[in-house]
C-alpha cells in the first residue's frame, strides 16, 4: 500500500466531514505504525484536499507548524523558502543549490532529508495554490514557487540554467510583470 493509499484508508475509517488537528495525527500516526515513515501535516492535507476533503485550514496550520518544529531543525535556507516571495525565490534558491552541493559533497545522508524537506515545502506551495480563500496574486505565486521546486527536485544541477531561461521567458514576464 502507498503512502496516499492509506492516508485516504485512514481518512475513510475515521469517516469525519472535515479535517483537523485530530484527523491529521491519526493519520500520522497510522503511517508511522504501518509504513514506518513521517508525514507533515501538510502533506496529509493536500491529499486529503486534493480527493475533496473539507479542511479546518487554522486547524491544519497549527498542526503542521507543530510538527515542524518538533521535528525538524532546518538550515536558514529551508526556513527562508518556506516563506520566500517570488522576487526573492531565485536568490534563496541559489542558497538550497549550494547546501544541496555541501551535502553531496560531504557524502552526508542530510541529502535526502533536504530533498524530503524541498517535497514538503512544494506540497505546502501547491496546497496554497488552491486555496480559493487567498487571491489570484498570491495561488499564482505559489503554483510557480511549486513548479520551480518540482523542477529543482529532479534535476538540481540543471535548475540554475532552468531558472534564468524562466525569468527571461515573455510568459513569465507577463504573468509576473518582470523586467
Amino acid at each position: 500500500m502507498t503512502k496516499q493509499e492509506l492516508i485516504l484508508a485512514e481518512w475513510k475509517s475515521i469517516a469525519g466531514e472535515s479535517v483537523g488537528v485530530a484527523e491529521l495525527e491519526a493519520i500520522q500516526a497510522a503511517v508511522r505504525s504501518q509504513l514506518n515513515q513521517e508525514v507533515s501535516p501538510a502533506a496529509i492535507a493536500r491529499i486529503l484536499a486534493d480527493e475533496g476533503v473539507r479542511l479546518r485550514h487554522p486547524e491544519v496550520l497549527e498542526c503542521d507548524a507543530r510538527w515542524r518544529a518538533k521535528h525538524c531543525e532546518e538550515p536558514a535556507v529551508i526556513q527562508e523558502l518556506r516563506t520566500v516571495t517570488l522576487l526573492e525565490a531565485p536568490r534563496t534558491l541559489q542558497e538550497l543549490e549550494s547546501l544541496r552541493r555541501k551535502l553531496v559533497a560531504d557524502a552526508n545522508s542530510g541529502g535526502a532529508r533536504l530533498t524530503e524537506t524541498v517535497r514538503q515545502i512544494r506540497e505546502e506551495r501547491m496546497f496554497v495554490a488552491h486555496r480559493q480563500t487567498l487571491d489570484k496574486k498570491t495561488r499564482n505565486e505559489a503554483r510557480e514557487l511549486a513548479e520551480w521546486l518540482g523542477i529543482w527536485l529532479r534535476s538540481p544541477e540543471l535548475f540554475a540554467d532552468w531558472l534564468e531561461l524562466r525569468l527571461n521567458a515573455p510568459g513569465f514576464k507577463k504573468q509576473f510583470g518582470r523586467d
